[in-house]
């Protein structure tokens, strides 16, 4: 079950590039992949047992976008960016 929560999830992050960054979005386009009438509300989602676990869902957009560099979100290009000026600035001031 968890390689197809992960093969959901990168198809899911390859083809919508605002997944990347967004949970929600990325948790009501897995629900839509896997079935989910996009009518039932999001708490009888939740309720159904049968439903993916979200931390299994958000812990394979981690650990895919750790993989895969073309997979990571503009949050973790800002951060990666704004740490490596910082350690730029400290070294050009030493």
């Amino acid at each position: 079950m968890k390689d197809m929560i992960e093969k959901r999830v990168r198809k899911i992050l390859e083809d919508d590039v605002r997944a990347r960054d967004d949970d929600n979005r990325l948790m009501v386009l897995y629900f839509q992949s896997v079935g989910y009438d996009a009518d039932r509300s999001f708490r009888e989602v939740m309720d159904d047992k049968s439903a993916p676990n979200r931390e299994s869902v958000t812990r394979a957009r981690r650990k895919l976008q750790e993989k895969y560099e073309h997979l990571r979100g503009t949050k973790y290009v800002r951060r990666l960016r704004a740490k490596r000026e910082k350690e730029f600035r400290e070294y050009a001031r030493s």
